[in-house]
């Protein structure tokens, strides 16, 4: 086989595998586009959970459960029905915290995360008691609360 040859067959599999590459890229980017923004660029309909910051009132005297992600990540969107449903079950019991770590680069390194979506759970007093990497469905994190000595449902 002559250069040029070799030269023609290396140039047409490195032009495939970057066609192949952006396709997959454009098709990853048009799935993540589904999911409606308002002018801001935060999700619509978007929980009040959702927010990057809760006030001390809201927080106050409540186990909090802080989650970070990134909305353009699958697994952390995932976890948006969740917070979603804890939020509506346990609105008075549980304060939840959602921190973009893609829009608030400096989260990671201030609650050393190594990956997300990460999970933290806290207790009234803000301090750490346990902390997942990864999803988490909701029975899961009730349950974490439980084995914490946390009572959700507030009952004595």
């Amino acid at each position: 086989m002559t250069n040029t040859k070799r030269i023609v067959i290396i140039a047409l599999v490195v032009a495939a595998a970057a066609g192949a590459f952006f396709l997959k890229d454009r098709e990853a980017e048009s799935s993540l586009e589904a999911v409606p923004l308002d002018q801001a660029g935060a999700p619509v309909n978007a929980a009040p959970e959702q927010t990057a910051t809760l006030s001390d009132e809201d927080m106050a005297g409540k186990p909090r459960l802080i989650c970070l992600g990134a909305e353009r990540c699958v697994p952390c969107r995932m976890m948006v029905p969740v917070r979603e449903a804890l939020a509506e079950e346990y609105p008075d019991t549980l304060a939840i915290q959602f921190v973009d770590v893609w829009q608030d680069r400096s989260a990671g390194q201030r609650y050393s995360i190594r990956m997300i979506p990460t999970t933290i759970f806290m207790d009234a007093d803000g301090d750490e008691l346990y902390r997942q990497e990864g999803f988490m469905d909701k029975e899961a994190i009730v349950t974490r609360f439980e084995a914490l000595g946390i009572d959700l449902a507030g009952d004595t």
